[in-house]
């Protein structure tokens, strides 16, 4: 028998056989063996690493007899795999592809029958009957129990383990329970301590519609082991390995899979469903506690999902439907993009009431990231745990009652920082939640963007109200188009989550380190690495929605082209300069402030080369600023020293920093004032040192207060 390269299920077969075609009792080569399904491996290598059977060879080189005895060339085969193989779903596969590659193969129906019956012929001769297996062992196409001591069904189920998760004394099972009148699959954690209870066992099983049900007999045979015992015996005799566990849903770089709840999202054409676990699993804490709201269903189709998704990106105006659909396409990209980035943003959107920050578009486009439901009020504790709990989806706080907390939420995910609580079995133990994602914050006003730490990852929008939209299929509001789709869906578009979100990673071979870098070209620092996010979703999303859809790479192309970025920008010039210059009429020359008991801090005059310019003495702001607030300020960013520091990173200069040559009255300002004493001005005058503002900063600064 020849090797057919074009035929998959033909490489099983080949690693039988020499090159030439002929019989050999060979060992398969490594590079053989990795072509094959590792399943498939396992059970030609055998499970205590024998070498594989020459006489299994031999009967698998024989002609297929179709005069009538062909099913005793099938059946002896099957005979030999179910001796040779542990595993039902490797020994059925292998059955059937030998009956394909043979010269006149049967209807899979009549194969199946074949194997099944052999199976559960060897199953009951193998030597899996003793105490420490409960007496208990797998039955016919593995979806029920058979105990061996009475040879009766004792359950209306199996259920296979896959891995052992043990986090302390917590030991936990990842299991696949398969039930016998529908042969449904479901995968699950099943506990230690709920098989350790009988009430509790039940009514575990009662989730999935099983039930044990061993005969009275049975129980008399076995007085003293009873069922939830037997059933742990049964479990631990499968020798499962241990399951890695994560502590946070989304993408997992070692399984290169997205994990969910109850499964993985592959990122495959064709998609229909999550595939089951795979050694590894989220931390179960995260489901127990309820620490994030998610779903990926996989209702209708990529086609269905992919048409509303693109209804969904017109139910407000385009650019902030780009920039905010490409931001929540990049979050299912994190896994991908967190090596390129150094920093990753978080919107923030202050607008209006009205501005439907918290319906239509903005809770639909999570849904269908896999958001469920809509934003929540956090407390502080609930906040950290969300924040930690999903490394794709960014958490949703929407109009937060303490603007302080969010600010220090943001300066720990900014640098991906945790929170540290106590927990463990004693509750004794630090416990650290790292923050994986950051949260997108909406908002009337919010006043946060007033330091460089925040400026460098922000993502600022402030959406118009959207309540005049006509919609694009015809001459009546849009609101209307969305209370349908809200009524179709059921206000619960997680429902196709999965077929977005695999079709984000179905794209994932498109984010590189060239592109990255093409993207952040032209910017500098953390904001470049802002930039280049937003257009790589904006890409990602325009290649999924197709033709038509290109307004989203430009729209957001556009924003990103508006941004006017000031490496140095912070507290000082965003906050501080900018609501005195609001507040106070600004001079040519210093002027005493009566009521501040300062001279002006700030002057707006021409250089010696009759340029205008902003001034400040930053001595005479910290008093201004720290009396007009009663003293309450930030001591980080709102003292003296502080504003100095930013000054120096704005590129200021004072007179010592300056050139002495060029520096007065170009660089800085040294006028003479009246000395004051007892709140009165006196004859004696000495000097004030006046720095320069940069001339971007004031233009900006001076546009704002023109009328």
């Amino acid at each position: 028998m020849a090797r057919d390269d074009s035929n998959p299920e033909d490489y099983w077969q080949y690693a039988w056989y020499a090159p030439d075609g002929n019989p050999s009792e060979r060992v398969p080569r490594p590079e053989e063996l990795a072509e094959l399904p590792e399943a498939w491996v396992k059970g030609l290598s055998g499970r205590s690493g024998r070498r594989g059977s020459s006489r299994l060879a031999q009967k698998v080189a024989l002609p297929r007899d179709d005069s009538g005895r062909g099913n005793d060339w099938l059946t002896s085969i099957a005979g030999s795999l179910a001796k040779e193989i542990r595993s039902y779903d490797t020994y059925i596969e292998l059955v059937r592809a030998t009956d394909r590659g043979s010269d006149a193969p049967q209807d899979p129906q009549i194969v199946d029958s074949i194997a099944n019956r052999i199976w559960e012929k060897e199953q009951a001769k193998a030597e899996l009957s003793g105490e420490d297996t409960g007496w208990l062992r797998s039955g016919p196409n593995q979806n029920c129990i058979m105990s061996t001591k009475s040879d009766q069904q004792w359950s209306d189920f199996d259920i296979r383990v896959q891995g052992v998760i043990e986090i302390e004394v917590n030991r936990q099972y990842c299991v696949i329970i398969r039930r016998k009148r529908d042969s449904a699959s479901f995968s699950a954690l099943l506990s230690a301590a709920t098989v350790a209870s009988n009430q509790a066992l039940t009514k575990w099983l009662a989730n999935f519609g099983c039930t044990i049900a061993a005969p009275y007999t049975d129980a008399e045979q076995l007085k003293g082991m009873p069922n939830h015992i037997r059933l742990m015996r049964y479990l631990e005799s499968q020798g499962a390995p241990p399951a890695r566990v994560t502590p946070f849903l989304g993408w997992d770089n070692k399984s290169d899979a997205f994990l969910t709840h109850t499964g993985l999202i592959l990122g495959v054409p064709g998609e229909t469903d999550v595939s089951p676990f795979k050694g590894v699993r989220p931390d179960p804490a995260i489901r127990e506690n309820d620490w994030v709201s998610c779903h990926y269903g996989f209702e209708a189709d990529e086609a269905t999902a992919r048409q509303v998704l693109g209804e969904v990106m017109h139910f407000h105006f385009p650019q902030f439907t780009a920039v905010m659909g490409s931001f929540m396409v990049a979050s299912v990209l994190k896994g991908q993009l967190d090596r390129l980035a150094d920093v990753w943003p978080y919107p923030i959107i202050e607008a209006p009431s009205g501005a439907s920050k918290s319906n239509g578009f903005m809770p639909m486009i999570q849904q269908l990231m896999g958001r469920k439901g809509r934003s929540s009020v956090f407390s502080e504790a609930a906040m950290k745990s969300a924040l930690g709990a999903h490394r794709c989806l960014p958490e949703w706080i929407d109009d937060p009652n303490d603007v302080e907390k969010l600010k220090e939420i943001l300066r720990l995910c900014s640098s991906k920082g945790g929170a540290t609580k106590k927990g463990g079995a004693d509750w004794k133990k630090n416990e650290k939640t790292v923050f994986v994602t950051t949260p997108i914050v909406s908002a009337e006003s919010l006043n946060i963007l007033d330091q460089k730490a925040y400026i460098d990852r922000a993502i600022p929008l402030s959406p118009e109200k959207p309540s005049k939209r006509i919609s694009r299929h015809g001459d009546y509001p849009q609101i209307d188009d969305i209370k349908d789709l809200e009524i179709r869906y059921e206000d619960e578009l997680s429902c196709l989550a999965g077929h977005v979100v695999s079709m984000i990673l179905q794209r994932r071979h498109l984010v590189t380190p060239t592109l990255f870098r093409k993207f952040k070209a032209g910017h500098s620092g953390r904001h470049a690495d802002k930039l280049a996010i937003l257009q790589v979703g904006a890409m990602v999303l325009a290649d999924i929605l197709g033709e038509g859809f290109e307004w989203i790479r430009e729209e957001v192309e556009a924003w990103v082209n508006a941004q006017v970025y000031n490496e140095g920008d912070n507290r000082f010039t965003r906050t501080i300069l900018r609501q005195y210059i609001a507040q106070n009429e600004l001079h040519e020359k210093p002027t005493y402030l009566d009521r501040w008991q300062v001279y002006a801090p700030v002057l707006l005059a021409k250089d010696v080369n009759g340029e205008e310019a902003l001034w400040v003495n930053i001595q005479n702001l910290a008093i201004w600023w720290d009396k007009s607030n009663h003293g309450r300020i930030e001591k980080r960013t709102d003292t003296e020293d502080a504003m100095k520091g930013q000054a120096r990173q704005l590129g200021m200069k004072s007179k010592s920093s300056a050139n002495p040559e060029i520096g007065k009255d170009v660089d800085w300002l040294w006028p003479n004032v009246y000395k004051v004493e007892g709140g009165r001005p006196i004859t004696s005058r000495t000097k004030i040192l006046y720095q320069r503002v940069p001339d971007g900063i004031t233009e900006a600064l001076l546009s704002e207060n023109t009328p």
